[in-house]
């Protein structure tokens, strides 16, 4: 799934963006809903670049994103939820996680030299 949406963002970035991007668009009248399944896209603007989501009996509730995380572009994927609540937690929680891993931390001043080994 992560390969997926990496090759759909690479290759198709307009119909990414249109697709999976939009927390909501009108596909009347193949569709009478035109709000994005992803209340996590909804609730984010601006950090989860697209979702899709999914179920299966199989897979559950499932979910794959694009996400900016501070300058880092980010693929995310969620197998196996009971719940659409369950899957957003789990997205959301990897998302902060990937944002404290990936934010600089000062180890020592630099007034302060290493001192060095015996």
């Amino acid at each position: 799934i992560a390969k997926l949406i990496s090759y759909i963002d690479r290759t198709y970035p307009s119909l990414a963006e249109i697709t999976f991007g939009q927390p909501s668009f009108d596909i009347r009248p193949a569709s009478a809903s035109t709000i994005h399944s992803s209340s996590l896209l909804r609730s984010r603007p601006g950090e989860i670049e697209f979702a899709k989501t999914g179920f299966t009996n199989l897979a559950g509730r499932c979910l794959g994103v694009k996400a900016l995380v501070g300058d880092h572009s980010l693929i995310g994927v969620v197998f196996g939820a009971d719940s659409d609540a369950e899957r957003n937690k789990v997205m959301r929680t990897i998302l902060t996680e990937a944002a404290a891993a990936l934010t600089p931390t000062q180890i020592v001043q630099a007034s302060n030299p290493v001192p060095t080994p015996p």
